[in-house]
């Protein structure tokens, strides 16, 4: 008989701790309160889920009314309009998965970006660096190089000024010549001074 009050006493304390908990939560739905961060992931996966979902069945949709379009089961107009109706209802799921992304995207980037922070640099760009920094000397150089007053390439070369004229007839003649174009005599050389006489004797 006596632990019969205990028994209410402790049934009326779990129901003022089950009215506190309720009126606590009321009050933070009240004042903007955010969710649990594993609230708030369960719910952004089960919506990624559904919108998932309901992407497969549009596309299944879609392969069995063009089954059925090619089979004859229905009429041009008809298989258009459904087609038309489905492939809406498709991009605008597509669409929210894609804006679903978009924090998940913006997290990854962060995370990408602050790990690159404190890491100084990527590599790979450091080394794209510093081949550009090698090239940029030799590239000047060359430069410098093709453009000095001495250098084969900024001096014109004249090519009348490497033909050879022959002995005989002033005839002008290819550096590489051996005899005359035109007389035939020699062009190069003590036989050309040779020839000379030899040809005014032949004419």
């Amino acid at each position: 008989m006596s632990a019969l009050p205990w028994f209410f006493v402790a049934l009326a304390g779990f129901a003022l701790l089950s009215g506190l908990y309720l009126i606590w939560e009321s009050l933070r739905a009240a004042l903007g309160a955010t969710e649990p961060l594993e609230v708030q992931a369960t719910a952004e996966a089960d919506a990624r889920r559904r919108l998932l979902e309901r992407k497969e069945a549009l596309l299944k949709n879609l392969r069995d009314l063009k089954f059925d379009y090619d089979a004859g089961k229905m009429s041009t107009p008809d298989f258009e309009a459904l087609d038309a109706k489905l492939r809406t209802q498709a991009k605008d799921v597509l669409r929210l998965l894609d804006e679903d992304a978009a924090p998940f995207r913006q997290r990854a980037e962060a995370a990408i970006a602050a790990r690159l922070e404190a890491a100084g640099q990527s590599p790979y760009r450091s080394k794209a660096r510093d081949a550009n920094e090698d090239a940029e000397p030799a590239v000047a150089k060359e430069a410098e190089t093709s453009t000095e007053p001495g250098s084969e390439s900024s001096s014109p070369v004249d090519p009348a000024a490497e033909r050879v004229a022959c002995a005989a007839c002033d005839t002008p003649n290819d550096p590489d010549a051996v005899f005359c174009k035109k007389c035939g005599a020699r062009v190069h050389g003590d036989d050309a001074d040779a020839s000379a006489p030899e040809e005014e004797e032949r004419t």
